[in-house]
C-alpha cells in the first residue's frame, strides 16, 4: 500500500512534535533542518535508521508514530490501558492534562471496541476532573496515518482542539502522571477505610457503668 502525501505530512508533522519535545535541546535545530530537507524516501529511511519504526512492517504501519508508540518504539507516559487502547499524555498539549486514547490496533474508526474505549475514556476523564477541576472536558477524534485517537482535552478557560499547543518533555508528562495517580491512591485509601470493620464492644454490667436511677 503507498503513503500519499496527506499522510506522509502528517508523519512528518508528528515527528517534528516529537524532536521538539524529547530530543536534546542542543540538537533539535540539527534535526528540524534535516527533516525539511527530506524528501519522502528520505524520511523513512531517517525513521529506520533511528528506530522509529521496523522494516518488517506493512508500510502503512511504517509510518505511523501512534502504532510507534503503541509498540514502545517511540516513549511516551501512559496514564490508562485496557484490553483494546492505552490512554498517554499528549506530548504537545493544548491544556494540563491533555490525553489521547489510542486504539492498540491500526484502526479508521471505532467498531467492535466502542465500548471498551468509551470506559477508558470515562475513567481517565473523571480522573482529570477530580484532580484538575477544568470547568468542561472536551472529547474529539483526530487521525495520523489513518490511526484513530481520541483526545480528551481539558478546558480551563477557552480551549479547544485549534488552540495553541505547548511542548512538553518525557520528565513534565511524568509529573502530571504523578498528579493523576494520586486520585487512584486517595480512592484506595477511601475504599480501605470503608471496608474495615469498626468492632463495638459488647455493652453489659461489667464493662459499662450505668448509674442507678433516683427514686
Amino acid at each position: 500500500m503507498e503513503i500519499n502525501s496527506e499522510q506522509m505530512n502528517g508523519v512528518r508533522k508528528q515527528l517534528i512534535e516529537h524532536i521538539k519535545s524529547n530530543f536534546p535541546e542542543e540538537t533539535v535545530e540539527e534535526y528540524l533542518k534535516k527533516i525539511e530537507e527530506m524528501d519522502d524516501e528520505k524520511l523513512i529511511y531517517f525513521l529506520k535508521e533511528n528506530n522509529l519504526i521496523q522494516n518488517e512492517k506493512s508500510q502503512t504501519e511504517e509510518t505511523c508514530i501512534f502504532c510507534s508508540i503503541i509498540s514502545q518504539e517511540i516513549p511516551s507516559v501512559k496514564v490508562g490501558e485496557n484490553n483494546s487502547s492505552i490512554a498517554i499524555l499528549e506530548i504537545n498539549p493544548i491544556s494540563k492534562g491533555h490525553i489521547l486514547i489510542i486504539p492498540k490496533n491500526h484502526l479508521e474508526k471505532f467498531e467492535e471496541n466502542e465500548e471498551e474505549v468509551n470506559q477508558l475514556i470515562d475513567e481517565i476523564s473523571e480522573k482529570i476532573d477530580k484532580k484538575f477541576r477544568p470547568k468542561r472536558i472536551e472529547v474529539f477524534t483526530s487521525k495520523i496515518t489513518n490511526h484513530l485517537a481520541v483526545n480528551i482535552l481539558p478546558v480551563y478557560d477557552s480551549e479547544d482542539k485549534n488552540s495553541e499547543r505547548e511542548h512538553l518533555n518525557l520528565n513534565e508528562l511524568k509529573k502530571i502522571k504523578e498528579e493523576l495517580e494520586e486520585i487512584e491512591e486517595l480512592r484506595e485509601t477511601n475504599e480501605n477505610v470503608e471496608n474495615e470493620k469498626v468492632d463495638i464492644p459488647e455493652i453489659n454490667e461489667k464493662n459499662y457503668w450505668i448509674p442507678k436511677r433516683l427514686p
